[in-house]
């Protein structure tokens, strides 16, 4: 089992949180659809960034990744899809990256995550085995801060994908992504941890990574299909 990370941008603005919303109907139908078929796809969530709403995230649990690689390229998910890529801006770049699985209570199950947290740090494609090993030292620096803070649950782990498109500074690079998906009760509890100083300084540590490129952070209120 892997879980995929999908996020594409809207062409229009739209309240997901909201039950009459057709964009939300256009999402959730296409995810239903999906769940259906029988491609491997075992569960599904979607939600918006807080921090722009115009970003829509999804979480797919499929069999593998060779799995959601045919139902790509299968005519059921171009006929599927078609709804979904209307509603997309299209000049935005999407992002799909596949995962060890998430558990399900980061993504909302539990009943004391309200919030998904989601950050992608994005490191150049080249880097070698003795560079990812480092990075995960450099990120364990993290893992006190969350630890003693009131975070629900963390998943970390490096995603499959060795070529992500990232627009940074130096225009687009392609790069390997390390994720953090991490559970809160609520944006405040989040607040809380990111005012301290002992998160300050890992974060300054991390950020102060040479290979980093960049990083996205979200927050997402996510709806089980």
């Amino acid at each position: 089992m892997i879980t995929e990370i999908a996020t594409f941008e809207l062409a229009s603005p739209a309240d997901l949180s909201d039950p009459s919303s057709t964009t939300r109907s256009t999402i959730c139908a296409f995810l239903t659809a999906v769940l259906a078929t029988d491609g491997g796809a075992r569960a599904a969530y979607f939600g918006q960034s807080a921090e722009n709403p115009d970003t829509v995230i999804l979480f797919i649990d499929w069999d593998s990744t060779d799995a959601h690689h045919r139902f790509l390229a299968s005519p059921t998910h171009d006929d599927l899809a078609s709804p979904v890529l209307a509603i997309m801006n299209r000049t935005s770049p999407s992002q799909i990256i596949h995962l060890p699985p998430i558990s399900h209570a980061l993504l909302g199950e539990q009943a004391d995550i309200n919030v998904t947290e989601v950050l992608f740090y994005y490191f150049p494609s080249s880097l070698t085995d003795e560079d990812i090993a480092a990075i995960d030292v450099r990120m364990d620096v993290l893992r006190p801060s969350l630890e003693s803070s009131e975070a629900k649950g963390v998943f970390e782990g490096w995603a499959e994908e060795e070529d992500v498109v990232f627009q940074g500074l130096r225009g687009e690079e392609r790069c390997k992504v390390w994720v953090h998906v991490v559970g809160w009760e609520d944006m405040a509890a989040h607040g809380r941890m990111v005012g301290g100083e002992k998160f300050e300084d890992s974060r300054e540590m991390v950020m102060g990574m040479h290979d980093l490129k960049g990083m996205v952070m979200l927050h997402t209120a996510l709806v089980k299909v």
